[in-house]
């Protein structure tokens, strides 16, 4: 099926790794021009290279986008090698362990003032600055789409994980506001309420979280395995296609059924 992408120019955060790195294989695999941009440049020049090697078009941005001078960067990069993009896909790693590693469980009591503005920044104020990049050419051409690749956090809370649980719904307001706002423009704002896949981001927070392994968590999933990337990655790249456009201020959830039980 042909989803009418190519030439699209697709801006991927957090694609060096899982699934920001599938859904930027599969965006390059449809004909778009992706720009990756992530923290570590190593991983990401390794991404961009596959893609390259299987005839796609790409290129790197290391950046952190958490500020507002390396996200103008990453647009104005994106820019100069393809031209303004039409497509963007943020994606963002579980805070709590980014924020704690070793102690990943929090209630209210356990957070301090500033993990909750580190939350903020991290998972909103991201979004909010890649936006405001990339939606002045999304609504001069009157076509764009944005795709947030959230949490199963985003549609029910986990007891002790308290700073997901308030950053993914934060974000759902915004990308709830974002498309009311902007569907007249002719652009979608989804957002994907992941659940367990298996990535080494994933298998890190399933060990510090239950003291456990992925493999181990398996069983406990209606679908008896967790996610592979690129299954997310298929449902993102359909999301940006044109069959996509009636499909917008939704918070679809990507869990193999586990959601079906909440």
């Amino acid at each position: 099926m042909d989803l009418g992408l190519s030439g699209k120019v697709a801006v991927v955060s957090g694609a060096s790794k899982g699934i920001g790195r599938a859904c930027a294989e599969e965006l390059a695999a449809e004909g778009a021009n992706v720009v990756l941009t992530a923290r570590g440049r190593p991983a990401l020049d390794e991404a961009v290279e596959a893609i390259r090697q299987k005839g796609g078009s790409a290129v790197a941005v290391q950046a952190d986008m958490t500020r507002k001078p390396d996200v103008q960067r990453t647009v104005l990069e994106a820019r100069q090698a393809f031209g303004p993009p039409d497509i963007l896909v943020t994606n963002v790693y579980p805070i709590d362990v980014l924020i704690d590693p070793q102690h990943p469980k929090r209630t209210f009591d356990d957070c301090t003032d500033d993990d909750f503005r580190t939350v903020y920044e991290q998972l909103v104020m991201s979004i909010v600055f890649l936006c405001r990049e990339c939606l002045p050419d999304m609504k001069s051409r009157g076509w764009g789409r944005i795709v947030n690749i959230g949490s199963s956090y985003m549609r029910t809370a986990a007891p002790d994980l308290t700073l997901s649980n308030v950053g993914r719904t934060a974000v759902v307001g915004l990308m709830k506001s974002l498309a009311l706002q902007l569907y007249p423009y002719g652009i979608t704002v989804n957002s994907m309420a992941t659940g367990a896949f298996d990535t080494y981001v994933a298998d890190q927070y399933v060990r510090l979280q239950w003291n456990t392994t992925i493999k181990d968590m398996q069983e406990q999933n209606p679908a008896m395995r967790f996610g592979r990337p690129e299954e997310m990655a298929a449902v993102v790249a359909s999301l940006c296609s044109e069959r996509a456009s009636y499909c917008t201020g939704q918070v679809i959830g990507v869990s193999g059924a586990s959601s079906a039980i909440y």
